[in-house]
Formats: C-alpha cells, structure tokens, sequence
C-alpha cells in the first residue's frame, strides 16, 4: 500500500490516503460481486461500514464495538441514468 509523502499533514493528505485505499476496495468490491452481492450493494455496504467505523472512532468507542447507524437505502425515482437519479434527495431529512 502506498504510503503517505509525509508523516505531518500536509495538503490533499486525503486524497493520498483514497488513492492508497482504492486498489483494495475495488478488490473488496470484485470479492463481493462475486460471491453474489450486487455492485451498489457493496458499494453502499462500504459506505455504512466506513461512517460506522467513523461515528465509532468519533465517540471514542473501541473498534470492536462499532456503532450501527440506520441509514436508509437511496430510492431512485427513475432510471439510474435519469435526470432525477439523486439518492441524497429522496433519502429523508437531513440528518
């Protein structure tokens, strides 16, 4: 895996750390679709398990009791090359 340019922040230090996780995530996802899940299923599985893991660092719990948030899946009210393919609006309130 890549490693940061620097060990201190620096500027798009994110961006160096997406590229460095994107080889292994779009291999997780391959494993997924794979095994049967759906591409958009893993994706938006990755995306739970990633804010997840995020809350749970955030309040300050231990990894091993990560903290389960309920997000509802994204409902498209047209086809997904349509013009109103956007998940965030028709998901609920802000949270």
């Amino acid at each position: 895996m890549l490693k940061p340019m620097l060990s201190a922040s620096y500027p798009n230090r994110h961006l160096d750390c997406e590229l460095a996780l994107e080889t292994t995530i779009q291999q997780a996802i391959k494993q997924a679709v794979a095994a049967g899940w759906d591409r958009q299923e893993a994706l938006l599985a990755i995306g739970h398990l990633a804010v997840n893991m995020f809350m749970a660092d955030w309040l300050g719990r231990h990894p091993d009791t990560a903290l389960t948030l309920e997000v509802p899946a994204p409902v498209f009210t047209s086809s997904p090359r349509g013009d109103r393919n956007d998940p965030v609006a028709d998901v609920g309130p802000a949270l």
